[in-house]
């Protein structure tokens, strides 16, 4: 599709369909809302060590666990909480 200064320059096009063209191609007609994440309950992408990572990962899958089930048993061996307790609470 030509761009649109390139489209406007025509001279052919009267002003109607130049600003019919122009709220065509600028339209919000179909446009999600933005939304920025809530980090409240959620870890935020982080950068780890790369050995890390891979050990993770092989844990994870020997335990044939999703990353997710891996880190939430850590976090709560870390914190000393009882997974099955905090689930009944989310309920």
């Amino acid at each position: 599709m030509a761009k649109l200064s390139e489209l406007l320059k025509k001279e052919e096009l009267n002003t109607n369909e130049k600003n019919n063209l122009v709220n065509k191609l600028v339209s919000e007609k179909g446009t999600k809302e933005f939304k920025k994440r809530d980090y409240s309950e959620i870890l935020p992408n982080m950068t780890c060590h790369k050995k890390l990572v891979k050990l993770f990962r092989q844990e994870a899958k020997s335990k044939r666990w999703l990353p997710t089930t891996l880190m939430n048993e850590i976090l709560a061996d870390r914190y000393n909480m009882d997974l099955e307790e905090l689930d009944n609470e989310d309920d």
